[in-house]
């Protein structure tokens, strides 16, 4: 599972760099894929597109033209996250499933903030 995450984390990159503005719409989907099936991949996404970004700054781009690509990234990042948010949401409720504290150790509910 882990790599098919991986696999679709590089994907959406590929198509967020390779291809024109109406290709995002399937890089969101697979975004919402990589936070569904292993979220910290979502971390080699951002990487990539940091890198690509630093490339393209160093290969003399304009300046303005990888700032709008990065602008473009981030909103599919972010349009990505919200299909998945609503994805997960929608399957809860309609599976009648609750979030409760598992009390595993990686859970929010088990931080020590005192």
């Amino acid at each position: 599972i882990d790599m098919l995450a991986l696999f679709l984390a590089c994907t959406a990159v590929f198509i967020w760099y390779r291809f024109s503005l109406k290709w995002i719409p399937l890089g969101c989907l697979l975004i919402a894929g990589v936070l569904g099936t292993y979220q910290s991949y979502v971390s080699v996404a951002i990487v990539l597109v940091i890198f690509i970004c630093i490339k393209d700054l160093l290969s003399r781009k304009e300046f303005k033209t990888v700032l709008l690509s990065g602008i473009r990234a981030v909103c599919m990042l972010l349009v990505g996250a919200l299909i998945y948010y609503l994805a997960l949401k929608l399957t809860t409720k309609i599976l009648g499933y609750e979030y409760y504290n598992t009390g595993s150790y990686n859970s929010i509910y088990s931080a020590d903030l005192s």
